[in-house]
């Protein structure tokens, strides 16, 4: 299933849809007021941190 995806919608890195560095500490606070359902409810507790640690993996 994994390769059938990477061939339909191959993933990139953020850097190649327009993320820059400023939108690390941004992004995450737009996340949070945003996303209160999905933040909540997650099976792990996220908070800025996290969330801009995942980002930052992604770069």
């Amino acid at each position: 299933m994994k390769a059938l995806l990477q061939r339909i919608l191959p993933l990139r890195p953020l850097r190649d849809c327009g993320f820059t560095e400023a939108d690390f500490k941004a992004f995450p606070q737009s996340v949070e007021a945003n996303q209160q359902r999905l933040m909540t409810n997650a099976y792990y507790p996220f908070d800025l941190e996290s969330v801009e640690a995942v980002y930052r993996k992604c770069y």
